[in-house]
């Protein structure tokens, strides 16, 4: 592989005399290096503020400031403090003035008439030093950023290995409760009420509560511990039951004195997410929630689970009354490692794993905060059972097979229903994928027939192409198929009712 030539670098010569400037660059244009011209001292000082040379040639005979003013004033400054200085001179002719140039930091003082080959012998010199010293400097600050990096990634390493340690130890705490109590269940159902003298049955009671915490802390325990990149059964949570196992775990994350509000609706259906993915989603919310809390000692973290009418799905949500998000967090929050806590423990990964595990759900996780005014988090996950929705339903009139064979291969692949034409009776999600015709704005508008619910998408390669309507290409980009399907598929799973070509013409991409 042939090598880039070597950038060039920068001569800087300074000559009040036209004639004498002309020789040097005819002298030293051979080289191939790039020319700065200055006609005085002050002006060769302004170009030293903020270029770097590999040499200054300097004429030492110069009205106002002549060179070994100027030369003086160059070593003096930090930047220039080391750049070498060639001086040239026609009338001082004395070793008197050559031991006043080297003096004053010059590394050679040639007499005229100058010889270009010595001219540029000398030069050549400077100039590769330069470039070395510039290689040497890119080298150490390539290896400074590679340092910062390493040990970036073994603070990474070490949170993620505390991280699986506090991982591991759950589980086993969680296991070995689980043993421990089933014993004493055993026998606590075999000391019937009855059977007790009076004085000692609120106290069986008693013990009888707080055994059934502890099973349920020893469950949500084991639900934390498990690898949230895993699927473990069918991945379907039932939320009743969920918030019972869970229950105890979630008021443990909290520091003293802030309270858990926990409420599921009456009659949810299962959501479509494994239990532990579930647990370690709100575990993670619940927690940031008791860390933003914790200065102040006391404050409300609620969670719930209702239901999404726009969807039919299930609508998390995890809310609490702190002091909330400044606007440069909040556009920040999801990031990975991205955290403005103090504590040790901290890893900047909560919330990156949150989204990433409601992201697997096939949900979006939807954030709103201001300063004084807490936070909320919430995301929809899908129903499952009888009172599941149906698959959102997706007509494809697309003539180039090509592009209809990938459409309709990633519509199944997203869940879509494939249907010939969507019925005038049929009032649920629905997506139409064309591509631009004469008639495309009034067919559209007969398709959406006031439905805000369904969505046109048009394959075109210029937007104008599409009048209005949001277009898609075949990339894997923002304006790529599949991130208009997971748009739309987010939105139908309840981040809010589906609108119409009109204010899409308004909400189109740039």
């Amino acid at each position: 592989m042939e090598l880039p030539p070597p950038k060039a670098v920068d001569i800087l010569l300074v000559d009040d005399n036209p004639g004498k400037m002309l020789a040097l660059e005819t002298a030293l244009a051979p080289l191939g290096q790039n020319l700065v011209k200055a006609s005085s001292g002050r002006e060769a000082l302004r170009q030293l503020l903020d270029r770097d040379f590999a040499t200054v040639i300097l004429d030492v005979n110069m009205p106002d400031m002549d060179g070994f003013e100027t030369a003086r004033m160059i070593r003096a400054r930090g930047r220039s403090a080391s750049t070498p200085i060639i001086f040239v001179s026609a009338i001082n002719l004395d070793e008197a003035d050559a031991h006043r140039g080297y003096s004053l930091g010059a590394v050679d003082y040639i007499f005229a008439p100058i010889i270009p080959d010595v001219l540029r012998a000398k030069v050549t010199v400077f100039v590769e030093l330069h470039r070395r010293t510039e290689e040497a400097r890119l080298q150490a600050q390539r290896l400074e950023e590679r340092t910062r990096e390493l040990e970036q990634s073994q603070r990474e390493l070490r949170l993620a290995e505390r991280m699986a340690t506090i991982g591991t130890l759950c589980a086993g705490l969680g296991h070995d409760m689980g043993n421990l109590l089933l014993p004493i269940t055993f026998w606590m159902e075999e000391l019937k009420p009855e059977r007790l003298p009076e004085e000692y049955r609120e106290g069986m009671d008693s013990i009888r509560t707080c055994v059934q915490y502890l099973r349920r802390l020893s469950a949500g325990l084991r639900l934390v511990a498990l690898d949230p990149e895993q699927d473990f059964g069918d991945g379907v949570t039932p939320l009743e039951d969920w918030a019972g196992e869970t229950g105890a775990i979630l008021r443990n994350a909290l520091p003293r004195g802030l309270k858990l509000e926990l409420s599921i609706a009456p009659g949810l259906p299962h959501v479509r997410i494994a239990r532990h993915q579930l647990t370690q989603a709100v575990f993670n919310l619940v927690q940031n929630a008791g860390e933003a809390l914790r200065d102040r000692k006391s404050g409300v973290v609620r969670v719930w689970a209702e239901h999404d009418a726009p969807s039919g799905g299930v609508r998390i949500g995890v809310a609490d009354n702190g002091p909330g998000m400044p606007p440069e967090v909040l556009a920040h929050c999801f990031d990975p490692f991205f955290t403005t806590k103090t504590r040790s423990i901290s890893t900047g990964l909560g919330l990156s794993l949150v989204n990433g595990i409601v992201q697997k759900a096939g949900s979006s996780i939807q954030v709103t905060s201001a300063p004084d005014a807490g936070t909320t988090f919430t995301f929809v996950l899908r129903a499952v059972g009888p009172e599941a929705p149906q698959r959102p339903l997706a007509v494809v009139t697309l003539e180039e097979p090509r592009v209809r064979g990938y459409t309709i291969g990633l519509l199944r692949t997203a869940g879509f229903e494939l249907v010939p034409a969507i019925p005038e009776a049929h009032r649920g999600s629905a997506v139409w994928i064309t591509q631009p015709s004469a008639d495309l704005e009034a067919a559209a508008e007969n398709f959406i027939g006031g439905d805000a619910a369904r969505r046109v998408l048009v394959y075109a390669r210029q937007p104008e192409e599409a009048g209005g309507f949001p277009t898609f290409t075949l990339s894997g980009g923002a304006g790529g198929l599949g991130q208009r399907l997971r748009d739309f598929l987010s939105q139908w799973s309840g981040a809010g009712a589906l609108i119409g070509p009109k204010r899409l013409q308004q909400e189109q991409p740039a």
